[in-house]
Parts: structure tokens; sequence; C-alpha cells
């Protein structure tokens, strides 16, 4: 059931859920609690079945940044040295907290795209409305989503002039001043589209509220589905607090 209705469940129930699991992984300390929302957060990625080139791009750009984390984390953190290369010295904290960074991010991330991947952002915004998020906040991402969208969509334009016009980007000053040219007319162009977009809006009538005949319905199978979902929630709970000591004892002899 669950994997049939994963990607149709409710928006306002995804938003729900990704942000009580999100909460619930970054307070984890305990190695059998983040082994579990790790396996979870798999189990909920095979359930959502992604394209697997999206999934790939996501996991390296997090963790192309955490890269740069393990670089610096271990030999910073005072502790207990462990390594040394040159005069850098690894700690043993260091490296404990950069592996608890590193399973964290990922598991955030098999959590984001499993509940939120495929949602579109005009979807999100109606849903954060719908969960009476403000209104302000709505705008912005609905806008900013849209003027990203634009404003590359008018860059590309315009690279795409240059080079017909036989510009070839280099390290010199002609270079510089080109691509300068470029982001000033790219400035104006995104200027002059915003007033054209706020007068289109005044014209409508806009009043400061996104009115959809589109509204968000519960349904049977959501209910099941959340419920199973914060079922498990609750059970990562107990984990962290150790709260049932014979099933602690019984998971880390299996992940021991």
């Amino acid at each position: 059931m669950i994997m049939a209705f994963l990607p149709t469940l409710d928006p306002r129930l995804r938003l729900i859920l990704l942000i009580l699991f999100s909460v619930c992984c970054a307070l984890s300390m305990r190695p059998l609690t983040l082994a579990f929302l790790a396996l979870t957060s798999l189990l909920l990625l095979i359930l959502a079945r992604p394209r697997l080139r999206d999934l790939q791009k996501r996991f390296c750009a997090v963790n192309t940044f955490i890269l740069f984390l393990w670089l610096i984390t271990p030999i910073t953190t005072q502790g207990t040295p462990c390594a040394q290369i040159g005069p850098f010295v690894a700690s043993v904290e260091g490296v404990q907290l950069a592996t608890l960074v590193t399973v964290k991010a990922n598991i955030l991330t098999g959590f984001f795209i499993a509940l939120l991947g495929g949602m579109s952002i005009s979807t999100l915004g109606h849903a954060l409305g719908a969960l009476h998020v403000p209104a302000k906040l709505t705008f912005l991402l609905l806008f900013t989503e849209r003027s990203f969208y634009l404003l590359f969509s008018q860059w590309q334009s315009l690279q795409q002039a240059a080079k017909l016009r036989g510009f070839v980007a280099g390290t010199n000053l002609r270079s510089y001043l080109t691509i300068a040219q470029l982001l000033g007319i790219l400035l104006i162009r995104s200027l002059d589209h915003a007033r054209k977009a706020h007068e289109a809006l005044l014209l409508r009538g806009f009043s400061g509220t996104f009115r959809s005949t589109w509204t968000f319905q519960i349904r049977a199978r959501d209910l099941i589905c959340a419920t199973f979902l914060l079922l498990v929630l609750a059970l990562s709970l107990l984990l962290e607090s150790g709260s049932i000591p014979s099933l602690n004892h019984y998971l880390e002899g299996l992940f021991a």
C-alpha cells in the first residue's frame, strides 16, 4: 500500500512527516537510532522510486559539501590525536563529529527526496499556505522559483547571442568587460520583468492571496500511510530514549 500511495500522499502530510523525521534525525545521537533512521530513509527511497540520475546528482551535491567538512573538522576539533599529516593533527572527536554529520546529512537528504520528490514548487507553496505558513514566505518561495527560471533563460539567451557574435570567454580584460555588460543587461531585464509582473498582478486584482480551485483532501489511504510512518517515527524515538532495552540489546547485537 505504501509503495502505491507514497508518491501521491497528501502534500500537507508529506511536509509534516518530513519535518518530524528531520527533527528526530537532527536530535538523535545514538548509533542504533541513526542506523534505524538510515534504513527507514532507504526504504522510503525505494518506495518513492525516484530517477537514479537525479538521486545520484543530489547525493553527490550533498557529499561534495560534506567532503570539505572532513578536510576541516578533524584537525580543528580538540581531543585525542588519532593521525598526523605534516603539521596537521586529526582528533578522534573530530572524526566522530564528521562521521555524525555525514550520516545525518545523507539520512536527511534521503527523507527530502523520498517525501518531497516529484512535488512541484506550486504544490509545495500551496501546501505551505494550507499549513498556515506566513503568506510572505510562500510568495517569496513561488516568485523566487519563477524568477530563477526566467533569469536562467535570459542568461542563456545572452550567452548564445554573444557566441553568435564571436565572443569566446578568456582571462583577459575584454572578456571581463563583456561578461560585466551581460550581467548589467540581465539586471536591467530582471528589473523590467519584475515591474511588468507587478503591474500584471495589480491589473488582475491581486490582493495578496493566491486563489486556487484545487483543494487538498485527506483520504483514508493517506491516513493509513501516515499512521504507519508515525509508528516508525515513534519506534525511532523509543530507540533513542532506550525505553525498550531488550530490543536495543537485540538490535545492537544485530548491527555489531
